[in-house]
């Protein structure tokens, strides 16, 4: 049976399968490749080692033998706090998708994962199928870190029963470099409405007050910083007021750079402070506001974006950017 494939599909196994490498497995049947995959930051709530997983978990399935009748089955253990199950699952062969079936199961005594992958279809002698049984979570924070994160392997049997050829996928790979501390930051605000033409029908909202929170467990690697967009036509300065660490006044962010033209009138700030876990940095933001006669044409939402430079350690809190869209001006 051939099954439909979208283009996103077949240019993901195309990927996969050009960072295949044959390793051979003793025993007669079918062969296992591992898949070289895009690799994935794994963070660690301790000072371990950084490490990294394939973006997918997949194998390629060689038969260098005889034709294979259909029930073939691959089986994957993963750690779920690394992978979720693909669904549907995804078997190929070439461009062509395979009719498979899989059973996903969790071992309560390791709390590892179990897909059976099940291929519905006769195996043809010299055939390869991309076998892809899940894909790494993309967790933000606070489920992104994993402490000591179990290995992987793969075993393929030619038919439910069978005796068949395992293979150790390996544990997520050492990164090779000082293991620095993972760290985020939260960013929320405040916001006042602004409005403008008759019985007040139009209105805007601009940034009062900016909060940074470090989320940890290691401080950011640089001051805390970050940029504010708004619409020129509704907003004319933006200036930073009284600033506060934990509740106890510090110097005020100062202004590190300034765009403005007709679209848009952005500021970027920085400050003195490196947020540790807990520390939270709230700071007044002051505005200038101008009246447009009426409607306009379009609008430049208001933006508070966190511009702290990045690294591999870096959580993703979902907070890295605020945002109102609810603007009326036409």
């Amino acid at each position: 049976m051939t099954m439909p494939m979208s283009r996103r599909t077949v240019l993901t196994a195309a990927t996969l399968s050009a960072g295949a490498g044959l390793i051979k497995v003793s025993g007669p049947g079918l062969l296992l490749t591992p898949v070289a995959g895009r690799p994935l930051p794994v963070r660690s709530p301790d000072a371990a080692p950084p490490s990294t997983c394939p973006r997918q978990l997949a194998v390629q399935v060689v038969n260098p033998g005889s034709a294979v009748a259909a029930g073939a089955e691959v089986t994957f253990t993963y750690d779920p706090r690394l992978y979720a199950p693909a669904s549907p699952v995804i078997v190929t062969a070439g461009s062509r998708r395979v009719e498979a079936t899989s059973a996903v199961g969790t071992d309560p005594a390791t709390g590892l994962t179990t897909s059976r992958i099940s291929v519905r279809e006769r195996i043809p002698a010299g055939a390869t199928l991309l076998v892809v049984a899940a894909t790494a979570h993309p967790w933000r924070y606070p489920y992104d870190l994993v402490r000591r994160p179990a290995g992987t392997s793969a075993a393929v049997v030619p038919r439910s029963g069978a005796a068949g050829t395992r293979r150790d996928l390996g544990q997520p790979r050492a990164a090779g470099r000082p293991a620095p501390t993972p760290w985020g930051i939260e960013l929320t605000g405040g916001w006042a409405r602004q409005t403008w033409g008759g019985q007040d029908r139009f209105a805007y909202y601009r940034p009062v007050s900016v909060r940074l929170r470090g989320t940890g467990p290691g401080p950011a690697p640089r001051p805390a910083s970050f940029s504010i967009a708004v619409d020129p036509r509704l907003v004319a300065t933006v200036a930073t007021g009284a600033a506060r660490l934990n509740g106890r006044p510090v110097r005020s962010p100062r202004r590190a750079g300034l765009t403005s033209d007709g679209v848009v009138h952005e500021t970027r700030w920085t400050s003195d402070v490196r947020l540790g876990p807990g520390d939270v940095l709230d700071i007044e933001v002051l505005t200038g506001t101008r009246t447009p006669p009426g409607p306009l044409e379009t609008i430049k939402h208001p933006a508070v974006t966190l511009t702290v430079p990045g690294d591999d350690a870096q959580r993703l809190t979902g907070f890295e950017t605020l945002t109102r869209s609810d603007a009326v001006w036409r």
